[in-house]
């Protein structure tokens, strides 16, 4: 008969005994795993895992922790086990569903990240992917990520009113500020206001360059006004 394979262990960092205590019955539910360490301070878990290193004991292969602690620097926990601890992955359960937060508990070395609204089957999930030594982001960030990153890739020129596409329009048609302001039946300073707004958006020095980036991108075609005038008319 062989021997029975030891479960996989996991620890739990918390200040709050209800959190830590609500987590291990969930992980002891799903089952397969076993909550080796639970601690309320990152100092009571550093002196436990200096402790197992030196005896020769074997360390966690999760610990689950949150990046927002009181009087504590979360991601300098997480640069610690990871520097110190390698063999240790640092899952983060937390309130926070900030993506720049994510993104910093990754660079500080997590494993892992999901809101604390975490279902026992994401949780068995988590487990699992970082059981194996894979990366582990919860459902509910993943709407988080998506939004945030097509925010960062959406286009200046998506930022552009109408009445600025409008004025490049014109512009791309070399028509002066005050034939513009003639066409769109507004100030000429109104529309030097608009060609700087849309210049600014676009990173352009001028309005003929701001027109060519809009143009480049597809918001400079022909103007959708039926009545603008063509390069070298005037109107009567």
């Amino acid at each position: 008969m062989t021997a029975n394979k030891p479960l996989p262990t996991v620890a739990i960092l918390d200040h709050r005994l209800l959190v830590r205590r609500g987590l291990a019955g969930v992980i002891d539910d799903i089952g397969g795993y076993q909550v080796s360490i639970q601690a309320n301070s990152p100092s009571e878990l550093f002196a436990i895992l200096n402790e197992r290193q030196r005896n020769g004991e074997p360390l966690p292969g999760v610990i689950i922790l949150d990046i927002l602690m009181p009087h504590e620097d979360g991601l300098a926990v997480l640069s610690h086990l990871a520097q110190d601890y390698p063999a240790c992955a640092p899952f983060v359960i937390t309130d926070s569903s900030d993506p720049v937060n994510m993104r910093l508990a990754f660079d500080h070395g997590a494993r892992g990240y999901t809101l604390r609204e975490v279902s026992p089957c994401t949780m068995a999930d988590a487990l699992e992917a970082l059981a194996d030594s894979h990366y582990f982001v919860g459902p509910l960030m993943v709407g988080h990520l998506i939004r945030a990153f097509v925010a960062e890739q959406r286009q200046p020129v998506d930022t552009l009113t109408e009445r600025e596409q409008d004025v490049l329009r014109l512009v791309a048609l070399r028509l002066s500020n005050q034939e513009i302001a003639h066409r769109l039946s507004i100030s000429e300073s109104t529309v030097k206001t608009h060609l700087h707004h849309a210049s600014e958006k676009l990173g352009a020095r001028t309005r003929r360059e701001a027109a060519s980036l809009a143009m480049q991108v597809g918001v400079v075609l022909e103007p959708h006004l039926s009545n603008s005038p063509r390069p070298g008319s005037s109107s009567r």
